[in-house]
């Protein structure tokens, strides 16, 4: 007799740009100079992944934001002034330095989510959106811009589900810095 199966959820940490750093986002993508062929990510779905966590046991969610609960670290500035196209994975996206806060808040995720069993990806953090997908071309000297500052006061706990249409992202549960 087999046991019955765990209903999972795919998850990730995240942060959500607030109205203010929405709005920015959106007029800097409407200024790119971008071919008719690529994808722009919808401004409701642009994000800094934070920590990746996967298929997680719905059962065990309240479990984690317990533990998520008890980050500490402070709020922190970031700027992104910088594009950068990666054109074997066809992605235009927007890059910031990393705040020694934003490292510290990475590394702390990380720890937690390794409590539930989830392999950590060991790769040195980098704070990127994604802006545009399917992007074949794109020379970074047409586009000038001021540089986008955000203060980030919270991460956010996110399910990701898979449509045929792309990816459909919903916060789950928010916490404050």
């Amino acid at each position: 007799m087999s046991s019955p199966a765990v209903e999972v959820e795919r998850l990730f940490l995240a942060l959500l740009p607030d109205d203010s750093m929405r709005a920015m986002l959106d007029t800097l993508i409407n200024k790119l100079p971008l071919d008719d062929a690529c994808r722009k990510i919808p401004i409701g779905s642009v994000h800094v992944t934070l920590a990746f966590i996967g298929n997680f046991p719905v059962s065990q969610r309240s479990i984690l934001c317990d533990r998520l609960s008890t980050v500490c670290t402070d709020s922190f500035e970031l700027v992104f002034d910088r594009l950068s196209f990666r054109q074997r994975q066809q992605m235009l996206w927007l890059e910031s330095v990393v705040p020694d806060a934003l490292n510290e808040l990475v590394v702390q995720l990380k720890l937690i989510v390794a409590e539930f069993g989830v392999a950590i990806d060991d790769r040195m953090f980098c704070s990127h959106m994604t802006l545009v997908k399917k992007l074949r071309r794109f020379s970074q000297k047409k586009m000038e811009f001021d540089p986008l500052v955000w203060a980030v006061k919270d991460f956010t706990l996110v399910r990701s589900k898979t449509l045929s249409t792309g990816a459909e992202y919903e916060p789950l549960e928010t916490f404050h810095l």
